[in-house]
């Protein structure tokens, strides 16, 4: 097997269109060279991750969340580089053990529509005298999800073919240790870590705005305590906080019948609710649409840089901020609830993915691009896949 040389277009590409966010240079390069070691395309046959892991810290004595990359192939991509080893020469039929009542083993060729013991096959080599009989137990490699620990659709419904793509990457392994090492199909990993699918390249430029009015949810479907109400009350008084630079107050119309509720809410919030400067009419317009601050967020993990809040020049725009806290009240209300994550821990959830993934205190500070791959990230993959992406940003 020959290796390949990606070009630096191509490099940059790849990057562009596989690397999470986070991802550091040498984790990178560390990959690509991998994938041209192995004669392997980025995102075809080799998929870049970054799972979040528990390690030892000597500093602080304490285990803390680090980003760990892993890479992560196909069944059909260890197939490709066992067969290019010039060792492999096929495997046997599947072999599939069911439990009867009697706690015996019922062997069977054919997938039975229900839950395995387990899943054998042999593995034939050149140069071995016999062949490689490798097996998986389903208990080993079942992924949950939840509270109660439930088998994840793909689990539920196609247990016996997902375990048995897990036996037959374990009997190509040992067939092609040196080809094959250090590669895993996303069906042998377990729920110790979970997958980020983040875009790469953050940046925050935008126009200024305020955090928009709840709206109001489709009948259908609607779960309680919506991430509408959660994400749109967050509005941050930074007007005695040091942290935060001073925004100036946004100009009034000279008229008072011309003033929209919105107006003076924007306003009031930007000059930091000095209700001398308004009449009673204004607070009445406004009464509906509070500036009151959240409390105080839990800082982002180890793992996250917190970069400075930008300037009110920089920052999100009213419109941009409205479709993207709409994006997320969908897959809390349509996607997350599928993968076992419902109501307020859904919409907290959510919140704190956010706010934690992007090192922001609060939803107008994060930038249109950081939105875009951060929510991205959810809707891309399974409800399952975002349920874990959710609950890791705890």
């Amino acid at each position: 097997m020959e290796s390949i040389h990606f070009t630096d277009a191509e490099k940059s590409a790849f990057r562009a269109a596989y690397a999470p966010a986070g991802t550091t240079d040498d984790q990178w390069t560390l990959f690509l060279n991998e994938c041209q070691r192995r004669a392997l395309v980025p995102g075809k046959d080799c998929i870049f991750q970054l799972r979040n892991s528990k390690e030892f810290n000597k500093d602080l004595n304490k285990d803390v969340w680090v980003k760990k990359m892993i890479v992560i192939t196909t069944i059909a991509g260890l197939r490709l580089i066992a067969d290019r080893s010039g060792k492999y020469e096929g495997h046997g039929p599947f072999i599939f053990y069911y439990g009867d009542e009697n706690n015996e083993l019922r062997e069977s060729k054919i997938p039975l529509g229900k839950i395995p013991h387990a899943v054998s096959v042999e593995g034939y080599r050149k140069d071995w005298r016999v062949p490689m009989f490798w097996t998986a137990r389903y208990a080993a490699y079942v992924q949950t999800m939840g509270e109660t620990k439930s088998p994840t659709t793909m689990w539920k419904t196609r247990g016996e073919e997902q375990l048995a793509k897990c036996a037959e990457a374990g009997m190509l392994r040992a067939i092609a240790p040196e080809e094959c090492a250090g590669l895993l199909i996303n069906e042998e990993l377990g729920n110790d870590g979970v997958v980020d699918k983040e875009s790469a390249g953050e940046s925050t430029t935008a126009a200024p705005a305020f955090i928009p009015q709840p709206t109001v949810a489709p009948a259908v479907n609607q779960q309680p305590a919506s991430i509408v109400s959660t994400l749109q009350s967050d509005t941050i008084d930074t007007t005695n906080d040091s942290r935060f630079p001073r925004f100036p107050s946004v100009p009034m119309p000279p008229s008072n019948n011309e003033r929209t509720a919105a107006d003076i809410r924007a306003a009031m919030c930007a000059d930091g609710l000095n209700a001398a400067k308004f009449t009673s009419e204004d607070v009445r317009k406004a009464e509906d649409m509070s500036c009151a601050p959240l409390p105080d967020v839990e800082p982002p993990p180890d793992f996250v840089t917190v970069t400075p809040v930008q300037n009110a020049d920089v920052l999100i725009s009213r419109p941009e901020l409205d479709k993207f806290l709409a994006r997320a009240a969908k897959i809390v209300r349509d996607k997350l609830p599928k993968g076992g994550l419902k109501d307020a821990e859904a919409s907290g959830g959510v919140k704190n993915y956010l706010l934690k993934s992007s090192g922001k205190s609060g939803f107008r500070f994060i930038g249109s691009t950081v939105f875009e791959t951060l929510l991205a990230a959810l809707e891309a993959g399974t409800p399952e896949d975002a349920a874990a992406i959710v609950k890791a940003a705890k």
